[in-house]
């Protein structure tokens, strides 16, 4: 070392000084870089990079973990979406299928008021009609009685004996029982009953299943069903099958013919099935069955029928009051 200045051989402190520790060399090592450390800090860094290393797989797992999760929550958010939206369009549906079933309900119920009204509104007409005719009637009979009371009266002030036993005697033929009746001439109609009161619905049916109710309260004798299109009209009749007749009737106000019943009904509903070959009667308000037949062959339309039975002195003058009929195919 001769040849070297004493500032040359003269090493600085710092170069003494480990760069990591920043203290005097503890048993220094050297790095294939050149650089000089102490072995226990070297050791030190070697197990921080380590752990380093460790750390940032665990926090890279756990970060693939978390956005994992993120994803199968984004999932379950979208299968949410999509089962409330499938609940939403399913709720539409449902609401938009019941509207339509009452808006047809409607629309039948409307129909057929329009139509009761109708037929109420011709019966009424014809009644009127009727009333008026029998009206003009009377009204010339009483004309004609008021001129016979006014000779009458001027007769029996005569004192012709003769004149007044001959005019007596041809006013006597004159005020004969037969003389006092008033009849009512109606055409023969093919379709009108000739014996008791029987009445057919205004509409058939062939097929499909129709319904109607009968309001009974108050009468001591009636009879309801259906009955065949054909039926014989113009003779004294029977109520079978074999006759084109399904009915249930009630007499005297506590006999009833098909079947006895624990209780008078008020309202009795008829439902016929016509593919079923079935007439089935019910009790409406005590929601009960009263009678059915079964096993019917239908081969033509059927019409509901209704017999209103005489009065028998006002005892059975109370109405027999229709309801408006269901019909389905």
């Amino acid at each position: 070392h001769t040849g070297l200045t004493q500032s040359q051989c003269l090493l600085s402190e710092e170069q003494f000084l480990c760069s990591i520790c920043v203290d005097v060399f503890t048993e220094p090592v050297s790095i294939p870089c050149g650089h000089n450390f102490c072995k226990t800090t070297r050791l030190k860094t070697l197990s921080l990079e380590e752990e380093y290393g460790e750390r940032k797989a665990q926090l890279e797992k756990t970060e693939a973990e978390v956005k994992q999760m993120i994803q199968e929550r984004l999932q379950k958010v979208q299968e949410i979406k999509h089962s409330v939206d499938l609940s939403k369009r399913e709720a539409e549906r449902e609401i938009s299928d019941s509207v339509q079933v009452f808006t047809d309900l409607v629309r039948s119920i409307e129909r057929s008021q329009a139509e009761l009204i109708e037929v109420t509104e011709k019966k009424l007409e014809a009644a009127e009609r009727q009333a008026e005719g029998l009206i003009k009637e009377l009204e010339q009979e009483i004309t004609e009685l008021k001129r016979r009371s006014t000779e009458l009266e001027q007769l029996s002030h005569t004192e012709d004996h003769l004149h007044l036993l001959q005019s007596y005697t041809l006013h006597k033929d004159m005020m004969s029982e037969e003389k006092k009746k008033t009849s009512i001439h109606l055409p023969d109609n093919p379709k009108m009953f000739d014996c008791c009161g029987n009445v057919l619905g205004k509409e058939g049916f062939s097929s499909g299943r129709f319904y109607y109710e009968v309001t009974v309260n108050g009468k001591t004798d009636w009879t309801l069903g259906v009955a065949r299109e054909s039926i014989n009209r113009k003779e004294k009749i029977t109520l079978t099958h074999e006759n084109g007749y399904w009915t249930v009737r009630l007499r005297n106000g506590n006999e009833y013919i098909a079947n006895s019943i624990p209780t008078k009904p008020q309202k009795v509903g008829v439902f016929v099935d016509c593919e079923e070959g079935q007439v089935s009667f019910y009790d409406v308000e005590a929601r009960s069955h009263i009678y059915s037949f079964t096993d019917c062959t239908f081969a033509e339309k059927l019409y509901p029928y209704f017999c209103l039975c005489p009065n028998y002195g006002s005892k059975n003058s109370a109405p027999l009051i229709t309801s408006p009929g269901n019909h389905t195919d």
